[in-house]
């Protein structure tokens, strides 16, 4: 009879202790969402395939880019940033990071090694995914987010290039440019 009560005593004790857990990654969840549209960037290091250290730090001198795609979401790279580096060249900041979080570690200098050979311009490589886990980036999509000088979002966009899509990055940035030119 004494084994009953602690059989309930100890479900009763896990059933609490997973409220408890669910309300925790609930609260995450809502943290982890609220890095959108109107708050600030987070600052973080990265390393690119070079294994030179990149710090993007806020505030900067130039409104930014700031691009985030797994390997699936890479496909849908070129189509955006083509078009965004034809029309502003140098003046923004365009600036990637992916997630390389699911690479096993053995392979993972193969895999620095590859994006080396295969791209000259800098990539951070998110080896643990906690700079794009910070960011709320969207698995298997492209993820942008244009940032203005001072770290703020100004907006984030998901998934293949479009037309809309294209025309709401470009208006977001010509508004920073108009109200930043000298």
């Amino acid at each position: 009879m004494s084994s009953t009560p602690v059989r309930s005593g100890g479900c009763y004790l896990v059933i609490v202790c997973v409220i408890m857990l669910l309300a925790t990654e609930a609260e995450f969840s809502v943290a982890m969402s609220m890095v959108n549209e109107s708050s600030q960037a987070p600052a973080f290091t990265l390393n690119d395939q070079h294994q030179t250290a990149h710090h993007y730090q806020l505030p900067r001198s130039q409104i930014s880019v700031l691009i985030f795609a797994d390997y699936a979401g890479s496909a849908q790279l070129e189509n955006w940033i083509r078009p965004l580096f034809e029309r502003y060249r140098k003046r923004i900041a365009i600036d990637g990071v992916t997630d390389l979080s699911r690479v096993p570690k053995l392979i993972r200098g193969m895999v620095r090694a590859a994006f080396r050979d295969r791209l000259e311009r800098p990539v951070m490589l998110d080896w643990s995914g906690a700079v794009s886990t910070n960011y709320h980036d969207q698995k298997g999509q492209a993820n942008l987010f244009v940032i203005d000088h001072s770290g703020r979002i100004l907006l984030k966009v998901v998934g293949a290039l479009s037309a809309t899509k294209l025309q709401r990055v470009q208006n977001a940035i010509d508004q920073q440019l108009n109200v930043h030119r000298p």
